[in-house]
């Protein structure tokens, strides 16, 4: 049987996946013909071919989250377990609906993410090329007007004096070090311990910190939510929303709430012992 190995990069078309077998679960059409019409009529031609596969896996007696195993790099954990949890309950309808709700979401977190990190990081930018213009250009003509003056010259402006030389002369060596130290992270954080270290950092980054701990507890508070109202139980759904969450530090935080929810924990008491959930998460926690 062929094998796909395809990843719907368009995130609408995967939208439209899930709203197709939504509308048409909710007016009764089985699932044999909404997929047959998936892969007969969809814009994508990857939809088409996914859609051709899973209606003849599930034609074959398959369920259709055991067929959807085999596209992980479309259908991702959260996904299947909801899927599989409607194919238990009866509620396929809602499965499919919570599906594309989150992708809609997670969409709008990303684009808002981009938007709130994109301020910092193009001050820092503007900042650097200034500071770097500064010490090259500027500094070295004015030091050498006030030099020639022979004006007294003070500590703090002998050390700036000092620094816009070593920018001079090692200008090309800072900037050939700045890009093999950021591609040594990149490379090297494949290694788990040091993507660990490298994630704490960006942690306590001013700002940039912040932005990315909320964002990941949201992540991962909107997924509980979502499966556990499914009907998912509480250990699966700690391991679920933990999965969405990308940092390690964070996930590796989760993973010890699973753990003591596990040994016999309430939620809330496990989570209350984490640095990184906001106080309003964990009253609401207690709550339910």
């Amino acid at each position: 049987r062929k094998s796909f190995a395809l990843c719907v990069t368009n995130l609408k078309d995967l939208v439209s996946f899930f709203i197709h077998l939504e509308q048409l679960e909710k007016a009764g059409v089985p699932l044999l013909d909404s997929l047959s019409d998936l892969k007969e009529f969809s814009d994508n031609q990857k939809i088409r071919d996914i859609s051709a596969d899973l209606h003849e896996s599930v034609k074959g007696g398959k369920m259709l989250s055991e067929a959807m195993e085999k596209h992980k790099k479309v259908f991702d954990q959260v996904m299947i377990s909801l899927i599989r949890m409607g194919e238990k309950t009866g509620g396929l309808q809602s499965a499919f609906k919570n599906i594309y709700e989150n992708l809609k979401w997670s969409n709008e977190i990303k684009r808002k993410t981009i938007k709130a990190i994109r301020y910092p990081i193009f001050s820092l930018l503007i900042l650097f090329i200034v500071t770097a213009v500064m010490l090259k250009l500027v500094v070295p003509k004015v030091m050498g007007f006030i030099i020639d003056q022979g004006i007294a010259i003070p500590a703090y402006t002998e050390a700036l004096i000092a620094t816009s030389d070593f920018f001079e002369a090692y200008f090309v060596d800072f900037v050939v070090f700045c890009v093999i130290s950021f591609l040594s992270i990149k490379i090297l954080s494949k290694n788990r311990s040091i993507k660990y270290k490298v994630d704490g950092i960006k942690l306590k980054i001013p700002l940039i910190g912040s932005i990315i701990t909320k964002i990941e507890m949201s992540k991962f508070t909107r997924f509980f939510g979502v499966t556990f109202a499914s009907g998912i139980p509480v250990l699966e759904c700690l391991q679920i929303s933990g999965d969405i969450v990308k940092n390690t530090v964070l996930k590796t935080d989760i993973e010890r709430v699973k753990e003591e929810v596990s040994d016999g924990k309430s939620v809330y008491n496990a989570l209350a012992s984490s640095q990184y959930f906001p106080s309003m998460v964990l009253r609401m926690f207690k709550v339910g």
